[in-house]
């Protein structure tokens, strides 16, 4: 491999007249004229001594592969777009191209990527499906390394490229993406919602603002934004490449340039938001420690924003604050774990929700007490179940813990008896 590179890396001295991206054997070339045919002519240039480089050193490049994208706001005609030579032929010009496993199109704009990730995607979520029965299937913890390891890399991969882009450089919860992509984007949080909730167990009908709490993970778009922000500060501090370094301080510098920019500006405005925020000055720290800062800083706009909604009150008592958590892997068995998490989210199989559902004749416990049959009154005043809490109690007491829903459902300490009591009530 290291022969190889060796081999190949002088191909750079024959590139002239364009700007280029080389990887392993993977080379685009990017070039801009405001003069179509000076363009070609620059192009045509490059090419020929690509070809002669090609020849002397016994590579053959097959330009039937090659993918030619005008991505101009000028579009150039047909006779220009055929005066592009390679040795003796004229290569195919192309809608989209894949380049190192992203879609670029001659738009610009991604959807083809998008909708070729929602695909890929889907034919992965059967790791999830095949182990996500919710009496005979894996506990949360080990769906959720499945999830971390097989599909959230597919949501991941390339997504620092668009993330701005698709929502006009401004990435807020309250906040739609633009138009032409607000389909594709919603597919997107929908298959992260559902991996949510498979991992949990929960019902599909579970808010999913609630679901997030619950695990203490980010909004997609947030998470999205989480890596950009990392991958701005390595360009910055010249941990990606030095090129890139450069070229960042050249977009800074240009006014112009760097207003247009997709991905620098709005990546240095959004640190600027989270400094306010935060208080803590991103570029000062050293970027191998500067992940947690940023994603701290987002859990904070979130939690900002959970704070001021009027929704889920229920779950609110159990999670006053939108955080980040390592997720417990204690577990008594799937389908206790998935009562216990539906519980703390509102939607436990209890006769107030089943009854929301049109599934109870009425919203009354079950066991014959006046009061609605929720949560609360399963877990902490029942008296037909007094007797069952009562060695639960007892537990809370020996450990010094006050007995609430916020311990109930968050203390890992516990969580084994929480999940016996459901096993003996349910």
């Amino acid at each position: 491999m290291f022969c190889f590179l060796i081999y190949i890396n002088d191909i750079c001295a024959c590139i002239q007249n364009s700007d280029y991206s080389l990887f392993m054997d993977d080379i685009a070339l990017m070039i801009s004229d405001p003069n179509p045919e000076k363009l070609v002519t620059r192009l045509n240039n490059d090419l020929n001594r690509i070809f002669g480089w090609s020849v002397f050193n016994h590579v053959i490049f097959d330009p039937d592969k090659f993918h030619l994208l005008d991505m101009g706001a000028l579009k150039l005609s047909k006779a220009v777009k055929s005066s592009v030579i390679f040795g003796e032929t004229c290569p195919q010009w192309s809608r989209s191209a894949k380049y190192l496993g992203v879609i670029l199109d001659d738009k610009f704009n991604f959807l083809n990527a998008l909708n070729s990730l929602v695909e890929r995607i889907e034919r992965s979520m059967w790791r999830l499906y095949s182990h996500s029965n919710i009496s005979r299937g894996a506990s949360p913890y080990v769906l959720l390394n499945i999830f971390r390891t097989w599909i959230l890399p597919l949501f991941d991969y390339g997504s620092c490229i668009w993330i701005f882009l698709i929502f006009d450089g401004d990435v807020q919860l309250d906040k739609k993406p633009s138009r032409g992509y607000i389909k594709v984007f919603n597919k997107l949080d929908t298959l992260y919602m559902r991996c949510c909730k498979l991992i949990l167990g929960v019902p599909t009908s579970s808010r999913n603002i609630s679901v997030l709490v619950r695990l203490g993970f980010l909004p997609l778009r947030f998470h999205f934004v989480w890596r950009a922000l990392v991958w701005y500060l390595k360009a910055y501090h010249g941990r990606a490449s030095r090129v890139v370094q450069r070229q960042l301080f050249e977009f800074f510098e240009n006014d112009e340039i760097w207003f247009q920019s997709s991905f620098y500006n709005p990546a240095y405005r959004m640190l600027l938001f989270l400094r306010r925020v935060s208080g803590i000055n991103f570029w000062g720290i050293p970027v191998d420690k500067v992940s947690e800062p940023i994603r701290d800083a987002l859990f904070k706009v979130a939690n900002n924003f959970w704070s001021n909604l009027d929704i889920s009150p229920h779950v609110r008592v159990i999670h006053p604050t939108w955080q980040f958590k390592k997720f417990s892997r204690i577990c008594h068995s799937r389908h206790t774990n998935a009562i216990f998490h539906s519980c703390a989210l509102g939607r436990g199989r209890l006769q107030e929700f089943l009854f929301s559902c049109g599934t109870a004749p009425h919203p009354n416990c079950c066991l014959g007490c006046a009061d609605r049959e929720n949560t609360y009154h399963v877990f902490i005043s029942c008296p037909q179940r007094k007797e069952k809490r009562n060695f639960l109690k007892k537990k809370f007491d020996d450990l010094s813990i006050a007995f609430n829903l916020t311990n109930l459902f968050t203390n890992e300490k516990i969580q084994i008896d929480v999940e016996k009591f459901i096993k003996e009530i349910f």
